[in-house]
This record gives structure tokens, sequence and C-alpha cells, in this order.
């Protein structure tokens, strides 16, 4: 298990930053509520303002010049203020709380919808608990520009801003200094903080690898626990556990500094601001209820300017989740780029001309590959392990394209096809049978949820379901768990059998059929495929090789070649590979075999 593996840096980056046009492109989603909740969110920070903006009134007119008969308009319109700051805080919380999930479960379902699409080479490079947490984790993130989070700082910014405008009214001798230390003083601190975004995607990228291994390990328990390997995935989580740890403290002090700094500037320009506007009440320039006021909307500005500069870690972090699922999303999807023209149903007659194949130009695993297989016919791919033969079949199954050559279904090359109109006529069985941790029936209905209870039993028949479902409690609606955890190997690989079966594919691709079949079952197999092939076109990879003696051609490879086919007698009398490899294997002369 690599650790380290990730979501590999896609070349040719857009020039656009990746983060910021995926959250532009959820805001757009939904225009009108994020106009609206904009409008509510000016609303209620002028009735913020209005008690820190009446202070100056009360204190000028009532308390300086004894109008008492002020008071009761002033706090009247305070009141109302309040009670409007209330009603459009709720509508707020209702509007952006909706437009947040809503938003957070449309990102989800285009990112699973898009890894899902996503060619399965890119899946030979990545953990499944680091999709997991781009799904789910990642995509959380967008709360923080349309939640919450992201009502506090438009909130801030627009508090800011008309405090700001307010002081500006008040007294522009005394403002105007202030926004050159304000100016200043942000660009020292975007100097200070350097690159936060980078710093918390690196911190992401430790918790997906943590998520990662830990999924590896809860789903290989049974092996962790065989090899008694407990304390050393306890050693290996907990130093990458502390690899984390040490990312985020650095982060965490760089941003207690970078605010411990900003309050200090932030308290001197305030006593600046204060001293200075004393010496101009003194001078008879600004009168105390106006100072009074204007004190209240410096604080009220530089609550939001503390506001925003805290905002702004978590924004980053932001950022950088969305520019990992970014990532993904610029990843072309299997199918892309395809014209799929019109062609009629598959038939079944493949043809393998002159392929192959390499997952990597130092890793050639197939070489000139050639053959025909037609329908009613069973081509059988044996060799000893290693030998490429799961290799082309994920090729038949288009998993991969090949380096070079053409795979042709009915002569249209797979290439030019669309892959799913073509898996829809394709029946597959796995070396290593996965079920999903749902009930017998759901897993084989996978392949034609549309199927009837008839189409079912068939199917549960062919391949002798029956014979430990009866055993179940809830037969055909017993839950699997995790990948069949609950179940023989033998169990489900003939689930799995049924599911290819459900599916009545013009192409038959099963890969070890029998691998977990006791040897009563392999007979009852074998008769079940003479019964299917005359419908289809089987291509079969097999090591018991007892299983494929009637096969129409057996195609022997060995080093990512094809060194001899034919059918079994004529193979057998070459006395070559398939000779020595069939007289190697338990029962070879048995004449039952």
């Amino acid at each position: 298990m690599n650790a380290r593996r990730g979501i590999p840096a896609r070349a040719g980056t857009a020039k656009r930053d990746p983060g910021m046009s995926l959250l532009w492109e959820s805001l757009r989603s939904q225009p009108l509520r994020m106009l609206t909740g904009l409008m509510l969110i000016g609303v209620n920070r002028a009735a913020f303002l209005v008690l820190p903006g009446s202070l100056g009134l009360m204190v000028d007119r009532v308390l300086v010049k004894h109008q008492s008969s002020a008071m009761p308009s002033i706090l009247a319109a305070v009141a109302g203020a309040t009670a409007l700051q209330t009603l459009t805080g709720l509508m707020l919380d209702l509007l952006l709380g909706y437009s947040c999930q809503n938003a957070i479960a449309s990102m989800r379902t285009r990112v699973q919808a898009h890894i899902m699409d996503l060619p399965t080479s890119f899946f030979d490079h990545q953990l499944s608990g680091v999709l997991a947490a781009r799904v789910m984790k990642d995509s959380e993130k967008l709360r923080d520009f349309i939640g919450p989070v992201a009502l506090e700082s438009v909130a801030a910014i627009v508090t800011g801003g008309l405090a700001f405008g307010g002081m500006i009214f008040l007294s522009v001798k005394l403002t105007l200094p202030l926004v050159v230390l304000l100016a200043v003083l942000a660009g020292v601190m975007r100097w200070a903080a350097g690159d936060v975004r980078a710093r918390y995607a690196e911190i992401a990228h430790l918790q997906s690898i943590m998520a990662g291994r830990l999924s590896e390990s809860i789903a290989g328990v049974r092996v962790v626990k065989a090899y008694a390997a407990e304390p050393r995935e306890a050693i290996v989580f907990a130093s990458q556990s502390q690899v984390l740890e040490d990312a985020t403290v650095q982060v965490q002090m760089h941003q207690a500094r970078s605010t411990a700094g900003a309050s200090l500037a932030f308290s001197l320009i305030g006593l600046l601001l204060l001293y200075a506007g004393t010496l101009q009440v003194l001078a008879g320039a600004l009168t105390v209820g106006r100072l009074v006021t204007y004190c209240a909307f410096l604080a009220c500005a530089t609550q939001a300017a503390r506001q925003v500069g805290g905002l702004r870690m978590q924004f980053a972090s932001s950022l950088a989740s969305l520019d990992r699922i970014a990532s993904i999303l610029r990843e072309s999807p299997e199918d892309a780029g395809k014209r799929h023209p019109e062609v009629p149903p598959v038939t079944g007659v493949v043809r393998v001309h002159g392929v192959s194949f390499a997952y990597t130009p130092a890793q050639t695993v197939l070489h000139d590959i050639s053959f025909t297989a037609t329908p009613g016919t069973l081509t059988a791919l044996v060799g000893s392990s290693g030998s490429g033969k799961s290799t082309l079949c994920a090729l038949l199954c288009a998993f991969y394209r090949p380096t070079s050559g053409s795979v042709l279904i009915d002569d249209v090359n797979l290439a030019s096809r669309s892959l799913g109109d073509f898996r829809d006529q394709l029946g597959v069985v796995f070396q290593d049978p996965f079920l999903f941790s749902g009930s017998i029936r759901e897993n084989v209905l996978i392949a034609r949820p549309s199927a009837t209870e008839a189409e079912l039993m068939e199917c549960y028949e062919l391949v002798r379901l029956d014979r430990f479902v009866d055993r179940l409690p809830d037969r055909y609606e017993t839950l699997v768990g995790e990948r069949g955890v609950r179940l023989s190997g033998g169990e489900r690989q003939r689930i799995c059998m049924a599911r290819a079966l459900l599916r009545d594919p013009r192409l038959l691709l099963l890969d070890e059929p029998t691998s977990s079949l006791d040897e009563e079952s392999e007979h009852y197999f074998r008769e079940t495929l003479g019964h299917l092939i005359p419908r289809r076109t089987a291509i079969v990879i097999a090591h018991r090789l007892s299983t494929i003696r009637r096969a129409d051609q057996i195609l022997v490879l060995d080093s990512g070649r094809i060194v001899e086919r034919g059918d079994h007698l004529t193979l057998m009398a070459l006395r070559g590979h398939y000779f020595r490899l069939f007289q190697s294997q338990p029962g070879a002369h048995d004449p039952a075999v």
C-alpha cells in the first residue's frame, strides 16, 4: 500500500484560478437567491449601524442640549432598526441555509458522476479514501462561501464599508490618513501571510492520505489481523498523524501571529484617531456627539476588518479544497472526444488485430495479439500467471485502450464506440468477485434493475444459487456485508455470475469463473456454459483447463504473446505449452475430466 499516492497534477493547468472558477459556477447557478441575499445583507447591516449612529444624536441633543423630547424618536428608531435587523437575519439564515445545502448536494452529485465517468487507468493511481474525501469533505467547503461563514464575511465587508462611509461623512480630515494607514497595513499583512492557500492544500492532502490509509486498513482488517500487523498499522497511522499535526500547528501559529499583529495595529490606529478627534473637539471643529459616533463607527469598521482578516484563512482552506475538486473535474471522461457513430446493437463478433499494450513505457504486457471470436463460440485464454490474460480481458471491456492495434466489435473500433452502449450488452465476471453491501437480490439486479422476478429466478437456477441461499434466513434478501464479507468466495462468485447472466449479454467475459467453486459446482458450471454459448460470444480465462476442454479455440499466452492456438485435441497433439499446463493439473488423466 502506497500511502503517498494522491491526485496527480494535470499538465496544462488553466490560466484562471480553478478554485475561484468552480466557486463562481456554483454562485451563478443560484443568481436570484444570491442577489436576494446581498440585498438582505445590505438592509441588515444598515439597520445594525443605526444604534452606533444614534449615539451622537443622543449625546449632542439629549445630554449636551438637554432636549429630552428627542429621546423617544431616537429610541424608536433604534428599536425599529433592531426589529428589522432581527427579521432580515432570520430571512438570511433560512435563505442561505437552503442555498448552501443545495449547492453542496449539486457539487457532490457532479463530482461523483464525473469520477464514475473517468477511465479505469485514473483509478490505478488513486486511493479510494482520497476520492471519497473529494466527494464528501471537499464539497462541504462550499458552505464557507454560501453558508453562515459567507454571511459573516459579506456582512463584515458591508458593515465596514457603511461604517467607513459614515466616518468620511463625519470627518474627512480624520478619515483620509486612515485610508493610507489601512492600505499599508493590508499590504504588510498580505506579505506576511505568504501562500496560505498552498499550506492549507498541503494539510488537506495529508488528511486525504490518512483517510486513504485508514480506509485500506479497515477494508483489509482480516489481512492485518492474520499477520498481527495491528502495531505496525498503528505506528504508520501515528506517524502520518504527527506530520499532519506539525503542519496544522505551523499554520495555526502563523495565523495567531498575524491576528495578534493586526489587533495591535488596529488598536494603535484607534488610539491615534481618538487623540486627533479629541484635538478637533477642543478646537471646535467637531462636536462631542459626532466624535462619539465617529468612534462607534471606527469600532464597527475595525471589528469588521478583523473578521475579514480571520475569515481569510478559512477561505484559503476552502479554496484549496475547491482546487482539488477542480483538478478532478479537469480529468477527461473515458468517452470524451468520441463521435459515437450510429451503430446497430452488438451481435458479438470480436476481432482483435495486432494489439499491444503497456501500462507504462517500460512495462509492455501484450505484444501483437490477434484473434477472432464469433457468436455461438467459446474462446479460452490460458497461460501461466502474469502472461497477460486479465489485461487482455480488460482491453475487451474497454477499461484501457491498446497502445497499438485495435479491438473491433462487429467491425466497429471499440475506441470510437459509445462505451455505455457497448457495456449494456456486455456481461463480465471478474477474477476477484466484488459485491456491494446490500442484499443478494440487489447485487444481482445491478446488471438490469428492470428485470422481472421470473428472469431473476432463471439466473439463480443457472448458477445454482439455491444451494446456499436456502440455508440463509432471509434467502435472497440476506445482506452480504461490505464487499460480500459474510459469504464465501464461491458464493460471491456465483452471485457475480448470476449478475452477468441477468444482463443477457451478447458478449460474455469470464475471468477465472471457477477459481472458487468446488468440483460439483464446476461440473454444473460447464453444463450451464454449454447452454449459454449458442446465444452469445463467450471468452473465458481459465486456470482449471478442465473447464475449457470443449472450447472452440484456445489461445495460449506466454509473456504477453500468443504462442499456441487451436482446440484441446490439436494443442495436446503439439505437446507444447498447453500440453505441459494440462498435464500439471490434478485429474489431468481422469477420463471424466
